[in-house]
């Protein structure tokens, strides 16, 4: 005997379950609350670390704001000594005096001055390359000069340079010298006045 089985449970008879659901939905919820308590917190934290350290810059400032004051009246008492004033005009005429001294010393274009440095500029100028030259002397508007030279003809040749000297002006050769050493050099004495030994012959 055959027994046949009849299913009446249709499918569309069968309840369809959503996720849309009160579990659901809370748990839902709180996955918002607890992303939204936790950007609220970090928004808490970085707004207090921002103001904490708005509040060392204006300290900050404060206190350099109150440095620049105490300077700033350090600056306005301040008072120059006289003796610091004295001292730096002194050190002022000195430097303009050396300076004028020097401007003197070096321009080989003002010849015209006498005394030891026109003298010395007019023998740098007037260089002979067969002399050398030991010792020069000045006294008052004479002056001497004593050197070596390999031979006899270039002593004339070289004191013939002088002709337009500037220190030569108005005087003449009053005294030359020549011997010859032992090594065969000839040496010389130019003077513009002469000895008291020539000069009672």
């Amino acid at each position: 005997m055959t027994k046949t089985r009849i299913n009446l449970l249709k499918d569309e008879l069968i309840a369809v379950q959503s996720w849309l659901t009160l579990t659901n939905v809370v748990r839902v919820w709180a996955v918002f609350f607890s992303i939204f308590a936790l950007y609220t917190a970090y928004l808490n934290i970085t707004h207090t670390q921002f103001n904490d350290e708005y509040i060392a810059l204006k300290r900050k400032n404060v206190q350099l704001k109150n440095k620049l004051k105490q300077y700033q009246q350090v600056l306005d008492n301040r008072t120059i000594s006289s003796k610091k004033i004295n001292q730096l005009s002194t050190l002022k005429f000195i430097f303009q005096n050396k300076q004028i001294l020097h401007r003197q010393l070096t321009d080989h274009s003002q010849l015209s001055f006498t005394g030891f440095a026109g003298i010395m500029s007019e023998l740098a100028i007037n260089h002979h390359g067969e002399i050398s030259l030991k010792n020069i002397k000045i006294d008052n508007d004479n002056f001497s000069v004593s050197g070596l030279a390999p031979k006899a003809e270039s002593v004339p040749i070289w004191l013939s340079g002088f002709e337009g000297a500037a220190f030569m002006s108005g005087r003449n050769f009053a005294q030359l010298n020549l011997s010859v050493n032992e090594k065969g050099d000839t040496q010389f004495v130019v003077s513009s006045k002469q000895s008291a030994a020539e000069g009672s012959h």
